[in-house]
């Protein structure tokens, strides 16, 4: 099942997390629906983009989420995985 199915129906374990962090390597229009929807009703959401290569690549529906206040973490060959995860607290409270 790929997770925004997962992430739409009410009665997944997604649905009644108190925090959820989405770590994929593909972000899809409805996938950044899902998580901007949630984010709009005060329950926390969190993506973790996992990029194949170092290119640098300005994505719309990354944009997107950072305007509706979805912490955003992409993650490239060579990136500290501490640091870019640190950074995702960060950015959820500057959206407060």
């Amino acid at each position: 099942e790929r997770v925004e199915a997962f992430l739409a129906r009410d009665s997944s374990p997604a649905a009644q997390a108190v925090e959820l962090v989405v770590v994929t390597a593909s972000l899809t229009g409805r996938l950044a629906d899902e998580l901007v929807d949630r984010t709009l009703a005060y329950r926390a959401a969190s993506l973790v983009l996992v990029r194949p290569t170092a290119e640098r690549v300005r994505d719309p529906l990354l944009l997107r989420l950072h305007a509706a206040g979805v912490p955003v973490t992409v993650l490239q060959p060579g990136d500290d995985l501490r640091a870019k995860l640190s950074a995702l607290p960060q950015q959820a409270a500057a959206h407060g």
